[in-house]
């Protein structure tokens, strides 16, 4: 498990190690459609094949996230090996997009033993958010 708050400029660290792994964008605050478009080429590239998107603008998160990577791939038909397989939580409880996260949400060709919690928030919310998913 790991957390990572993200803005509008903070940097994008490195998730190879995790590789392959899933996120759970939890978006508070909204983002500039460049930096959306950023963040998402940069989960596709990093290797998550399964993104949640959770709050404010999720569905935004949803689109980015797809056309990241489409974008990834020269061929119009994605490998299922590749497929980022995205959701959009836009009326759930953020307790229910965890148990979704942890009981519901596997990948068709590969296991993904890490998750990434995206905190788009004003704050940083690491302890709260990360005992609330252990408590799932």
């Amino acid at each position: 498990m790991e957390y990572l708050r993200l803005t509008e400029s903070s940097r994008l660290p490195n998730l190879g190690k995790l590789r392959p792994f899933k996120a759970i964008v939890i978006a508070e605050e909204r983002l500039s459609s460049a930096r959306l478009s950023q963040v998402s080429d940069w989960l596709a590239q990093s290797g998550c094949l399964y993104a949640m998107a959770c709050g404010d603008d999720c569905g935004a998160w949803y689109e980015a996230i797809q056309l990241a990577n489409r974008k990834a791939h020269s061929t119009d038909l994605i490998p299922d090996a590749s497929l980022i397989i995205t959701t959009a939580h836009a009326d759930e409880s953020l307790q229910d997009v965890f148990w979704f996260a942890k009981h519901t949400a596997m990948h068709p060709c590969h296991e993904l033993q890490h998750t990434v919690l995206i905190d788009v928030a004003a704050k940083p919310r690491k302890a709260e958010l990360l005992a609330a998913y252990a408590m799932i």
